[in-house]
């Protein structure tokens, strides 16, 4: 398929702002109408826009508003890139709890810690706390004892 020159001037955007080539390729088993996987060190050496076709239809909005992931994060300097993700060495949890201390202190990577040791779930998706010796259930609808 050939894509629209605008679609092929973005990816050349991306391409000379991350200095790593664009591949984009056509996966109709695609849960999502696009994604993009960003080139990892390690893991892969291109950044991969897939897409799924429709009928009729041009992919180049859905290729180039994956694009835009890659150009938002390039537009950064590399000291200031941050994704929330395992990398390839598994260091994702190293570079969450050095992002947060960085950004809120030391305080904020002890509970991080804390509540990661935790077998219980003390805290909700909205950041709220259980009352003490309780936990928020599977689904967080409401909390249980914990036992003893």
């Amino acid at each position: 398929m050939e894509l629209r020159q605008i679609t092929r001037e973005i990816i050349h955007s991306v391409e000379e702002k991350s200095g790593i080539p664009v591949r984009v390729a056509q996966d109709n088993n695609l849960s999502t109408i696009a994604a993009v996987r960003m080139a990892r060190k390690g893991a892969s050496p291109v950044h991969l826009v897939l897409y799924k076709s429709y009928p009729g239809e041009s992919p180049d909005y859905q290729i180039s508003f994956e694009c835009g992931y890659i150009l938002r994060l390039f537009s950064n300097p590399p000291e200031k890139r941050f994704e929330i993700t395992d990398t390839v060495q598994g260091q994702g949890k190293e570079e969450v709890e050095d992002f947060f201390a960085n950004a809120l202190g030391d305080e904020a990577v002890q509970l991080l810690l804390s509540v990661r040791k935790s077998s219980y779930r003390c805290f909700n998706r909205n950041g709220d706390k259980a009352p003490e010796g309780y936990q928020y259930n599977r689904l967080e609808t409401d909390i249980q004892e914990i036992d003893a």
